[in-house]
């Protein structure tokens, strides 16, 4: 509130501007929160005494349930006509207000309650049970908050919204970063002292970016659900992503923006010195040499197979030989 109205420090305090979207007005009463019959079908729940409540819904979970901000918007350019602090309506307003805060019942629109299960190596089918996760016009999202922008397929909702599935990323995405930088966590930071670069994203020959591929690091991740475009994500929750396989790709490049017979490198481990294989979606590039059983070099084959996101040609990309087959690495074509 400012104090001296009549010298206002910027001269913008006292400027007619937009109301925000959510404001309690003189024209709209508190009580037309209360639960009725037309917020059945909402998620409200009347209480056993049958006596009516408020109901409100909090998005993504971060405020304090004891901080508010209360707006009231007045229609009128006189400031005269404006309520006085201490007057009767501000107290009788700010009353109700804290009788529905009193009452306010906060439902999360999205929940999860558990998830199964909680450790899995990449690529496994894991389950997240709780609510909410179903909205119209909307898509539905499994989160990692380390990397909230990598690729994934789309989860399979449950048809009563209880419940999803989705596969555990194989891999994620990262790009080169300028000479002196690495790429961590979808931003590019000075490299720290005593690093080893082997297996970072490496800048193309004319110094343009390059985009590259790395096996889903085994950690300990935070995981959410949301629905994209809308702001609305549930609680974070646990997930454990379990070490490599006997067979593994550190690096894939390029692995973005690839055309039929442009040169990949990959770099791993357990690669033999001959008969090893790659496969991208159906295409298969067979009888691949490695001299150090750390690096093999292919031309990329034409794209065949689904693709694991419609609309998009992404494909997962693994090597196999005699000692089994690796992890994967997402592959997208031009």
């Amino acid at each position: 509130m400012t104090s001296n109205v009549d010298q206002p420090a910027g001269g913008y305090e006292c400027a007619q501007s937009q109301p925000e979207e959510t404001t309690v007005t003189k024209a709209i009463s508190l009580r037309n929160l209360y639960t009725d019959s037309s917020k059945a079908d909402n998620g409200c729940s009347f209480p056993s005494s049958g006596q009516p409540v408020w109901f409100g819904s909090y998005f993504g979970g971060k405020a304090s349930e004891s901080e508010y901000t209360i707006t009231l918007t007045y229609g009128t350019a006189d400031v005269n006509s404006l309520p006085k602090k201490g007057s009767l309506e501000l107290t009788h307003i700010f009353g109700e207000v804290v009788a529905m805060l009193k009452t306010l019942h906060l439902k999360p629109p999205i929940i999860i309650s558990r998830v199964y299960p909680q450790s899995a190596p990449p690529g496994t089918t894991v389950t997240i049970y709780g609510g909410g996760f179903k909205l119209s016009n909307y898509s539905t999202a499994v989160i990692f908050s380390h990397f909230p922008n990598n690729s994934m397929a789309a989860p399979i909702i449950a048809a009563d919204g209880k419940s999803l599935t989705f596969q555990v990323p194989t891999s994620i995405d990262t790009i080169s970063c300028q000479a002196g930088y690495i790429e961590v966590g979808e931003n590019c930071v000075p490299v720290p002292v005593n690093h080893i670069d082997v297996n970072d994203c490496p800048q193309n020959s004319d110094g343009s970016t390059n985009f590259c591929g790395i096996p889903m690091p085994p950690a300990t991740y935070q995981i959410s659900v949301s629905f994209d475009g809308s702001g609305v994500s549930s609680n974070p929750v646990s997930l454990t992503v379990n070490a490599p396989k006997p067979v593994w790709i550190s690096l894939m490049y390029p692995n973005s923006l690839v055309s039929a017979g442009n040169t990949i490198t990959v770099r791993g481990s357990g690669f033999t010195s001959s008969g090893n294989t790659v496969q991208i979606g159906s295409a298969v590039v067979n009888n691949l040499f490695s001299l150090d059983g750390k690096t093999v070099m292919f031309q990329a084959p034409a794209p065949t197979g689904t693709s694991f996101i419609h609309g998009i040609r992404i494909y997962k990309a693994s090597v196999s030989n005699a000692n089994g087959e690796s992890n994967s690495i997402s592959f997208d074509y031009r």
